[in-house]
């Protein structure tokens, strides 16, 4: 995993690799931040917003898998609005987590079971 502090002299000299992968750089100022660099002759440089979903198996054990959200091209928005765009969309990401959370794992049982018990009587 490669990780810099996103200034705009560090992004500016990036290197694009050669090959077909692109390469992501993860911020080392920002947590969930990362660029990814496509390899030449493209020339594009992008910033994602990223983070993990965690899984859990049958036999117990977590499992992360990442997940990325394109925000815009480097060059675009000044780096400072991109951090603050990533933040911002981190906070509503996790009231999603937060009501998603309370609905399966709080309201849904009690309310199936008010359910069952109107039904059986």
């Amino acid at each position: 995993m490669k990780r810099k502090k996103f200034t705009k002299t560090n992004l500016e000299k990036l290197p694009h690799p050669t090959g077909k992968t692109p390469v992501r750089y993860f911020a080392t100022n920002c947590s969930h931040l990362c660029i990814r660099v496509q390899p030449q002759p493209s020339l594009v440089k992008s910033y994602y917003a990223q983070w993990s979903k965690i899984i859990m198996q049958a036999d117990g054990k977590q499992k992360r898998t990442g997940r990325y959200k394109y925000i815009c091209r480097v060059g675009d928005k000044p780096i400072e609005a991109v951090i603050a765009e990533v933040k911002l969309k981190l906070k509503e990401l996790d009231i999603l987590k937060h009501n998603y959370y309370h609905l399966y794992n709080e309201f849904a049982p009690k309310e199936r079971q008010r359910f069952l018990d109107e039904i059986s009587n």
